[in-house]
C-alpha cells in the first residue's frame, strides 16, 4: 500500500481515532469511496467544501489546518516536478 499524502495521513489518523472508516466519512460529506481513497493517497486534492464537512464530521481536525496541510504538500509536489529548491532562503 502506498503511504499517504501529509493531509491523508491527518484525515487517516483520526478516522482510526473515532473507529470510522474511510468509506463512513466518505458518505457523510457526499463522495465517492473511491474519490476518499484517491484523496487519503494524495491523487485527488482537497477541495474547501470538503474540508469544511470533514471538519464537521471529525471535530478534532479543522478545515484550515487541512488546507494549510494540502497546501504545503501541493506546494512542495509542484516544486518537484518542475526541479525547483523548496522554502525561501
Amino acid at each position: 500500500m502506498n503511504e499517504p499524502s501529509p493531509t491523508g495521513a491527518v484525515i487517516r489518523d483520526a478516522l482510526r481515532h473515532q473507529r470510522r472508516s474511510q468509506q463512513w466519512l466518505a458518505e457523510r460529506i457526499g463522495i465517492s469511496p473511491k474519490h476518499m481513497t484517491n484523496l487519503i493517497a494524495g491523487g485527488s486534492p482537497l477541495a474547501v467544501r470538503q474540508a469544511v464537512a470533514i471538519e464537521a464530521e471529525l471535530p478534532e481536525l479543522t478545515a484550515e489546518g487541512l488546507l494549510l496541510v494540502e497546501l504545503v504538500y501541493r506546494v512542495g509536489r509542484e516544486r518537484e516536478r518542475v526541479g525547483r529548491p523548496g522554502g525561501a532562503s
